[in-house]
């Protein structure tokens, strides 16, 4: 059993200054969801999913003040520890010229997952954290949830694209030769794949060395879900001839890390279910426009588009209008809870033999 220490993270640590912290973050407006228990009876020293929520923006706040200059360090990161250097900014604990007191373990050496819930969700809530979750209280991995800016209609997926690249610019959270793990969710598998696609795959892209030691993708409710590709456990697949409803997908084959290509579901895990039309999309004159459509929610002008101009209809506000609604259901209200209600311990059981099985050979 791991005994090592760790700071509070997650919903029921326990840390004596987690209630002057909270004092701290409901002068903030997203630390508002933290007063009704402030008025319920004050403030406790327990970590709560409110806090834990809270802790997270206010560390990417201040890392961002810090990196222009605007505030002296200690820098913070973007994860969900109310770590040392979290409680120096709050004014918790003295500031100091020491990188940190001692005692303080040496960043987690196990493989990172980072997981990226979709449209609307709370991070913490969705099958990707939860996998992560699971595998984390098992010490398999590292947790490290994205929030982004999720609600926002036309998608706003370059924003959590650009909070998983700040993982990976920080080299106490993801150095060259750590493992990781992606896992997404409906949008957030979008944010997934637009990642690997414009960051770690094209060779002198950003984070191309980071690409050997890519365990793989977990993905829920997929919309970049390649043609007639899917997870085999899954007991009620897509029907054939179908593929995921985003026009950007994943391609067939992607690298492996050594100079070579591989079949995608040797790295990637597509867990999709039937009749879910975010991921059983034809592939055909239908599914087409079904897609050009998608792509105007999405923000992306795609030459799907070309389609329904093809018929007379103009890329106007109503159009963007109209596309928002379908957005909202009136499209894809069709059997929606096959975009999700998924059993996760195959993918768990998948992604552990596969950390393992790195953890042995490394």
């Amino acid at each position: 059993v791991d005994m090592a220490w760790s700071p509070a993270k997650a919903v029921e640590d326990f840390d004596v200054r987690i209630s002057d912290a909270k004092e701290v973050l409901d002068n903030y407006s997203y630390g508002q969801e933290l007063l009704p228990e402030k008025l319920a009876g004050g403030y406790t020293d327990t970590y709560t999913a409110e806090f834990g929520r809270a802790i997270v923006r206010y560390k990417t706040a201040v890392n961002e003040l810090v990196r222009l200059g605007r505030r002296p360090g200690p820098i913070t990161d973007f994860d969900t520890e109310f770590d040392w250097a979290t409680k120096v900014q709050m004014g918790l604990v003295p500031r100091s010229i020491i990188p940190a007191p001692a005692g303080v373990p040496t960043p987690n050496r196990r493989p990172l997952w980072i997981s990226v819930e979709g449209h609307l969700s709370d991070m913490w809530i969705g099958p990707a954290v939860e996998v992560g979750h699971r595998l984390e209280a098992e010490h398999k991995v590292q947790l490290q949830p994205t929030w982004y800016d999720n609600a926002r209609i036309p998608f706003n997926n370059a924003s959590g694209v650009d909070m998983i690249c700040s993982f990976f610019r920080d080299p106490n959270r993801m150095w060259v030769g750590r493992p990781w793990w992606l896992s997404g969710f409906s949008q957030g598998d979008i944010v997934v794949t637009l990642f690997l696609l414009r960051h770690v795959f094209p060779p002198g892209s950003e984070f191309h060395a980071h690409l050997p030691f890519w365990l793989g993708a977990v993905e829920y409710g997929a919309p970049c879900r390649p043609l007639d590709v899917v997870a085999p456990w899954v007991a009620d697949p897509p029907r054939p001839g179908t593929r995921g409803i985003a026009s950007e997908r994943m391609p067939f084959e992607v690298p492996d890390g050594r100079g070579g290509l591989v079949p995608v579901q040797n790295k990637v895990a597509y867990v999709c279910r039937r009749r879910d039309m975010y991921t059983e999309t034809p592939d055909d004159g239908a599914g087409a426009k079904q897609t050009a459509i998608y792509d105007v929610v999405q923000g992306s002008w795609g030459p799907l588009l070309m389609e329904l101009l093809r018929f007379g209809i103009e890329p106007t506000d109503q159009v963007i209008e109209t596309a928002i609604a379908i957005s909202r259901g009136a499209l894809f209200l069709v059997n929606m809870d096959k975009h999700g209600g998924y059993v996760l311990e195959p993918g768990q059981d998948w992604a552990r033999a596969r950390t393992d099985a790195w953890l042995a050979a490394a």
